[in-house]
């Protein structure tokens, strides 16, 4: 991973949420020169799961990610189970 970790992780779509990356390695490929770093499925404990280990991105399941020039993926992260721990992307009100 480059040494400027201030990279954009994803991007969000009009509404303010993560737009998902239906094609995580081709988009590794094609973004060469701005995406390290894609993550898959349920991002939301990812997202501080590679936060945490910028170093050892390969450590972090639900990713695919630069490894020098290869492009790798790691294993499937589990489905959150308990969906009201999860933070409301509106404050403390739902929707």
């Amino acid at each position: 991973m480059r040494e400027d970790h201030q990279r954009t992780f994803f991007r969000e779509d009009r509404d303010g949420r993560a737009a998902r990356v239906r094609l995580p390695e081709e988009t590794l490929e094609l973004g060469a020169d701005a995406v390290d770093i894609v993550c898959i499925g349920e991002y939301d404990h990812t997202v501080r799961d590679v936060l945490a280990n910028l170093n050892r991105p390969g450590s972090v399941p639900g990713i695919a990610h630069r490894d020098g020039k290869k492009i790798r993926r790691t294993g499937n992260r589990p489905l959150i189970e308990d969906l009201d721990s999860l933070r409301s992307p509106h404050g403390n009100t739902w929707i």
